[in-house]
């Protein structure tokens, strides 16, 4: 059979009602016409999704370029933001030698730029690397001056890093194991430093990030940082990153932080970095490790079984263990389930000496949905979040939190800690006692003391936030109705005045001034994020929950005031209305395959009504649509009667409806929210 050809009009294709141009990432417009006739190819890409291709599409380009080919390349951004497309357009070939060389990639051409490649990588050294025409120094965190020149024989890591801090406030967890892994180092007299390049554009937030530091840094916002990420080709998604410097100023290892991803604080047995110790570090790591190791913190030296029921980890020693990392949210940890049930079974027939770890990704602590998903389990598990901290680096957390208020970090302490908090504890900090109101009514904390107080941590750039506000300010009328001593304080994750005002416009409650310093002590404390989490105060200013978001989106106003008792028993009700539901429903949007029926501990908004909704869901696991069960149970169709067969491929988009700008920036910050329309 001849194969099948297309032909177009270049013009009626490429060009709009206004437009018969098309543009340069230099800014120059090329006349669509100027294509009639000649070979191209439609690069249709966004930047999420196609880096890869778009580098080895580059590199087929350049080859065709520097051949005299007659071959031309048409973008054709599938990105929503201006500002990633600009991003990803900039770095197509022809600009590499601009953004990069500026002046000294004249003429700019493919041939410039890659002579100007090998030559500075010829002539790299930590001094072209760190010096520049206005600095020969780095900073440490007391604010003296290090001369470089101090550096040179040294290897050294360029820590490529943003100031987010984990969801306590405290440092992120890659900048703790780097520290520890180089107090290690110097403690042993090795010839290593790390320089901080820093990405923040918040001078505070640097310092403050800085101050925890035991290395040297550049400046803030000096134009090193930025030529060193257009130097190593640095993408937004690498960052944070760990770069490795050898004492002869080249790179010797990119990606150190991968390797601390994988082996944590053990990372440090790679120096120096040669290719032989790198080899050997998985083994070490293999030696190292035991049970014990990966499963004792402190005195938490068990797991535990059904009823309250603690084995001692030294008693599983000597047998195969498999750990299973699971969350209750996840369909396909869900559908997984029963078939590692069926196989622990026929191996426990086998062997006795074998047993099955659950690892909640969850806290099955105040996540009831972890806890029922463990007791349809045989086997033990973690106690992560359950009854006591579950393990070492969560009692960090517990100090990064509530400070040295928490010593000696035990359950007793910090229930202490916890019962003592009052509502103006938490919102008053020397002369900032007061929340703001429209127009610049300021409301004095007192005057809220003895109300039920959602904070409510948000920020306009998150999809979810934007998403979630309609249905929050709808219920917050109804609950308003119900009880005139409940108020909501929005607490914003904003990074500017102007997205602040905006977003706060179209909200009937208080807030906290833009910018307040009352913030970051309520970020450590509660672990906000620009995720719409909701955090509930009661009356007597102690925390009620620190996760009211699905409530709310369950239960609506029902749900107030939010307290266990109440939660609790919405559920049951609910559970029970669930035991009479089908399993299977057909919808009319998504005539595809039929809806399964689960309970997912996620936010999701409903294909059919739009609107928020959370539990129970009626979902396409192979798309992500979904819909609220009282949508899915409306009279089916005389079409849908008739017509009940069920494909075995599902047709329909990825279903997405929030477009979130931050939310992925976070995904730990919020245990609450999924991005995606209740899909895994």
């Amino acid at each position: 059979m001849a194969e099948e050809k297309w032909h177009y009009n270049v013009v009626s294709l490429l060009s709009g009602t206004e437009r018969d141009f098309l543009i340069r990432n230099n800014g120059e417009k090329v006349a669509i016409s100027s294509l009639d006739g000649r070979k191209f190819g439609l690069f249709l890409s966004e930047i999420h999704y196609d880096r890869i291709v778009t580098d080895d599409l580059i590199k087929v380009y350049n080859q065709l370029s520097s051949e005299g080919r007659d071959f031309e390349i048409v973008f054709v951004s599938c990105d929503s933001c201006e500002e990633t497309f600009n991003m990803y357009f900039s770095d197509m070939p022809w600009s590499r030698a601009v953004a990069k060389y500026g002046v000294n990639g004249y003429p700019f051409t493919v041939k410039r730029y890659y002579e100007l490649e090998a030559a500075a990588k010829k002539e790299q050294s930590l001094r072209s690397l760190l010096v520049s025409s206005s600095r020969d120094y780095l900073i440490s965190n007391d604010g003296s001056k290090v001369a470089v020149s101090d550096l040179e024989g040294k290897i050294v890591a360029f820590y490529f890093w943003f100031n987010i801090p984990d969801k306590d406030g405290g440092p992120d967890k890659l900048t703790r194991v780097l520290a520890e892994i180089y107090r290690k180092l110097k403690e042993a007299g090795e010839s290593f430093e790390v320089v901080l390049v820093p990405l923040d554009d918040n001078k505070s937030s640097y310092e403050q990030g800085l101050a925890s530091m035991p290395w040297l840094a550049i400046p803030f916002e000096d134009e090193g940082c930025e030529r060193l990420i257009r130097y190593f080709e640095l993408w937004p998604f690498h960052l944070p990153t760990v770069l490795v410097i050898g004492a002869d100023g080249k790179i010797m290892l990119k990606n150190y932080d991968s390797l601390i991803d994988d082996y944590g604080v053990l990372a440090w047995e790679a120096f120096p970095f040669s290719e032989e110790q790198l080899d050997l570090l998985p083994e070490k790591a293999r030696a190292a490790q035991t049970l014990e190791s990966l499963l004792v913190a402190g005195d938490l030296d068990y797991v535990i079984g059904k009823e309250g029921l603690k084995v001692p980890v030294k008693e599983l020693v000597g047998k195969t263990i498999l750990l299973f990392f699971a969350m209750n949210g996840s369909i396909w940890c869900q559908k997984f389930l029963p078939m590692l049930i069926e196989a622990y079974h026929k191996i426990k027939r086998m062997d006795s000496a074998f047993e099955v770890i659950y690892v909640p990704m969850g806290d099955m602590n105040t996540d009831p949905g972890a806890f029922e998903f463990f007791l349809r389990m045989p086997w033990l598990a973690v106690p992560v979040g359950y009854e006591r901290i579950g393990s070492l680096e969560n009692t960090l957390e517990v100090g990064y939190r509530y400070g040295a208020d928490a010593y000696p970090f035990s359950g007793e302490r910090i229930k202490e800690v916890e019962m003592a908090q009052t509502l103006e504890s938490l919102l008053v900090a020397g002369d900032l006692d007061y929340v703001i109101g429209k127009e610049g009514l300021k409301v004095p904390v007192k005057e809220l003391v003895g109300k039920t107080i959602l904070l409510f941590f948000s920020a306009r750039g998150s999809g979810t936030c934007r998403g979630f506000l309609p249905h929050l300010i709808e219920e917050y009328h109804k609950i308003k109705r119900m009880d005139s001593a409940f108020e909501v304080v929005n607490i914003s994750m904003d990074k500017d005045q102007d997205s602040f005002e905006e977003f706060f416009s179209g909200m009937p409650w208080l807030a906290l001034p833009f910018g307040d310093e009352r913030k970051k002590s309520l970020e450590r404390t509660f672990g906000g994020g620009p995720m719409a989490s909701l955090v509930v105060i009661g009356p007597t200013g102690r925390t009620s929950t620190r996760y009211a978001t699905r409530s709310l989106a369950t239960h609506g106003a029902d749900a107030y005031p939010f307290s266990e008792e109440r939660m609790k028993e919405l559920d049951q009700k609910i559970d029970e209305m669930a035991k009479g539901w089908p399993e299977k429903r057909k919808h009319e949007l998504h005539k595809h395959r039929k809806l399964e029926l689960g309970r997912y501990g996620c936010i999701y908004r409903c294909g059919d009504c739009h609107k928020i909704g959370s539990g129970w869901c009626y979902l396409c696991d192979m798309c992500g649509f979904g819909v609220h069960p009282k949508c899915a149970l409306k009279e089916e169709t005389k079409d849908e009667e008739e017509h009940d067969e069920e494909r075995s491929e599902c047709d329909g988009e990825v279903y997405n409806d929030f477009e979130d700008s931050e939310d992925f920036k976070d995904s730990e910050g919020s245990e609450d929210f999924k991005d995606s329309e209740a899909s895994d």
